[in-house]
């Protein structure tokens, strides 16, 4: 059994995590990967995906620069007297093509995340071709912190932050659907595993 925070970054393959620069097939994901990462006597208490929210939420900052790029190129280009000819037309595909390719990335990012809390630990499990398992034990989360930005309220959307004894990276589960009834559950684990 782990006894401190691990961070552990692979490729799932055959049920083990190998450190490896070769690609996984999408397949062998987060989802895929929880039954090979739990111990003997170990019980799920939640598994649970980051709320579709995740998608725009952690898009939105590229969204937002490619509309305001957009919308400035929109009105100065006929400003403008240059050389170079720029259309709206190309500015506004080029702001829409990094706006979709972010909102891919971001689907990405959601279809490879999920959050499990067992009887003996916290996971994150992240990534579509190489996936990053944060794990660490109930025993050594000091407490766990429900926020919500404005943004996330406005989505019903919370995030959960531990408190860890050993520093590592900020271990947290991003943007979690029904973010008060995942804490209760977590508290209540946490309590247990402090008897």
């Amino acid at each position: 059994m782990t006894t401190e925070c691990t961070t552990r970054r692979g490729r799932m393959r055959r049920g083990t995590v190998h450190a490896s620069a070769e690609s996984a097939t999408p397949a062998e994901s987060a989802g895929a990967a929880l039954p090979q990462l739990l111990h003997e006597g170990e019980v799920v208490i939640l598994a649970v995906k980051p709320s579709v929210w995740f998608v725009l939420l952690s898009a939105w900052p590229a969204i937002a620069v490619a509309a305001a790029v957009a919308v400035v190129g929109y009105v100065a280009l006929p400003m403008i007297e240059t050389q170079i000819t720029y259309s709206r037309r190309v500015l506004t595909m080029l702001c829409a093509s990094v706006v979709l390719i972010q909102l891919f990335i971001s689907c990405c990012q959601w279809i490879g995340r999920l959050y499990v809390l067992t009887n003996v630990r916290v996971l994150r499990i992240r990534g579509v071709f190489r996936v990053d398992v944060f794990q660490c034990p109930l025993s050594k989360i000091r407490q766990a912190t429900l926020t919500a930005t404005r943004h996330e309220r406005l989505c019903g959307v919370g995030t959960i932050h531990f408190d860890v004894e050993t520093p590592t990276e900020e271990p947290c589960w991003l943007h979690v659907a029904r973010p008060a009834e995942v804490n209760d559950t977590l508290q209540d684990a946490l309590r247990r595993a402090r008897k």
